[in-house]
C-alpha cells in the first residue's frame, strides 16, 4: 500500500487496513510524509516500489 501522511484523503483508512492485516495475509507499505495523487508522488514511490515488486515475482 502507498499513501502519504499529508495530501491523501485515504491515509487513515490505509493505516486501519494495515493494522487489520493478520497472518497468513501480508501487506507492505510505503508511507510518504507528504504527497497526493499526482505524478510527482508516483516518481518518489516508483524507485522503491519497482524493486519490491520484482522480488515478489516468481517463475514456476
Amino acid at each position: 500500500m502507498t499513501s502519504s501522511k499529508r495530501g491523501e484523503a485515504d491515509y487513515a483508512a490505509t493505516e486501519r487496513f494495515l493494522a487489520a492485516v493478520r497472518p497468513p495475509m501480508r501487506a507492505s507499505s510505503l508511507i510518504l510524509p507528504s504527497g497526493g495523487h499526482n505524478f510527482n508522488t508516483w516518481n518518489r514511490e516508483l524507485p522503491q516500489a519497482l524493486p519490491w515488486l520484482a522480488q515478489q515475482l516468481t517463475v514456476d
